[in-house]
């Protein structure tokens, strides 16, 4: 695909953007490196924004709207109270007529993991896809497509958009309703939880041996 592309994230890389031309990136936020070197060109020192709350417009260009937005593997990490912020402020920075993409893990619930190759355990928020797909819709997106891929561990959601109508931004992008204050609260809430179970779990362990 052609066009200035907005990433949000990659995974772990192999699915690192829609071109792999780093002139099509409009603000690359990913993590992949591959995308850390274009963006330090142009003078962009966030390598990993919040897209609840951080400025998500290209600094170069700031008035201008991406012809399309990737989010691979990992919206999944966003609380589900926060992801109808998160796919309306990617709708307000996406040109009418241009694309959304980005995948989930399909389940109930969430889960924290260590699977892979990270330092510490991650929050996961499972979707299923009626609810997924109502989401998106609220969030303004539209022709809505939602996929199944089986992956060796687990199911994804793979949701294709893309924006009927969209307005130009102008001046300073309008604060969304999710706070970086309130979407670290959040965060911190949830590693607290986990920390606390994982305590009760070792001392049930230890009662058990004793």
């Amino acid at each position: 695909m052609s066009g200035r592309v907005l990433e949000i994230g990659s995974g772990g890389g192999p699915r690192c953007g829609l071109s792999g031309d780093p002139r099509s990136a409009c603000a690359p936020h990913g993590y992949h490196p591959g995308l850390r070197r274009p963006a330090a060109s142009r003078g962009i020192r966030r390598r990993h924004p919040r897209p609840v709350c951080d400025d998500l417009r290209d600094p170069a260009r700031p008035k201008e709207l991406c012809d399309a937005v990737w989010a691979n593997a990992c919206l999944l990490h966003v609380h589900r109270a926060d992801l109808p912020t998160v796919l309306t402020r990617l709708r307000a920075v996406t040109r009418q007529g241009g694309l959304l993409r980005f995948s989930v893990k399909e389940g109930e619930g969430e889960a924290w993991s260590g699977h892979g190759p990270v330092a510490a355990p991650r929050l996961f928020i499972y979707w299923l896809e009626p609810e997924l797909r109502a989401v998106v819709e609220r969030a303004g997106w539209t022709a809505i497509r939602v996929g199944r891929v089986h992956g060796p561990s687990a199911a994804w959601l793979e949701v294709w958009a893309s924006v009927e109508r969209a307005s130009r931004p102008s001046g300073r992008q309008a604060p969304p309703r999710t706070t970086c204050h309130t979407f670290a609260i959040r965060a911190a809430v949830a590693a607290v939880r986990h920390i606390w179970s994982q305590l009760l779990r070792i001392r049930g362990q230890y009662r058990w041996h004793a």
